[in-house]
């Protein structure tokens, strides 16, 4: 399956021509410029991928916290590892960590 970027402009002309609700961007932490984008359309529900151009961009998460074998003070690997061997994410540390500080809000 070929996927492509959906831009915040082009995501808002969807949501004004009412194809799709949106629920919320969800940007990467630490990566002002990117993000997902959740949409629901009569068949189901999807998640494209949301690209600001023009938007500050920082170092990568891990590489505020010591690089990839880093570890952030907030969320333990050994949390992470709890929630892959219950199954209950298949993300990367890092992934799971922005994803963390997401839902923190």
């Amino acid at each position: 399956m070929e996927t492509s970027a959906l831009t915040v402009e082009v995501a808002a002309c969807i949501v004004r021509d009412a194809l799709v609700l949106i629920e919320a961007v969800d940007f990467v932490a630490g990566r002002p410029d990117q993000g997902s984008l959740k949409v629901k359309t009569d068949v189901g529900e999807f998640t494209v991928a949301v690209a600001v151009d023009g938007a500050e961009v920082g170092p990568p998460l891990s590489e505020q916290h010591s690089g990839v074998w880093g570890q952030h003070p907030d969320y333990a690997v050994s949390d992470w590892q709890y929630e892959v061997s219950n199954c209950d994410t298949r993300l990367g540390y890092w992934d799971w960590v922005a994803g963390q500080i997401s839902l923190a809000g």
